[in-house]
């Protein structure tokens, strides 16, 4: 439990870093990132890819079904047939 603390830990450095790129100069704050996503094993960096992977999946089926429902929206209604 307590490397799974970790893991999450350094996976919310790596994303603050990200959506905060004034918290420092860019290349030190890219410079910890990497630092920190090189000391994941090969069976974390497995996890993290797997998870990425169906993270990826999910937001193209999202994606899929709003434009799905974007264009059965726009769509004009059938006329009457009598």
């Amino acid at each position: 439990m307590k490397k799974l603390k970790v893991e999450l830990d350094e996976l919310d450095i790596i994303e603050r870093g990200l959506s905060n790129p004034t918290s420092g100069t860019e290349e030190t704050d890219m410079k910890k990132m990497w630092e920190s996503v090189m000391k994941f094993n090969e069976e974390e960096v497995n996890e993290l890819e797997l998870w990425l992977n169906s993270f990826d999946f999910d937001l193209q089926n999202y994606l899929s079904q709003l434009e799905n429902d974007a264009s059965s929206s726009t769509q004009a209604p059938p006329e009457n047939v009598d």
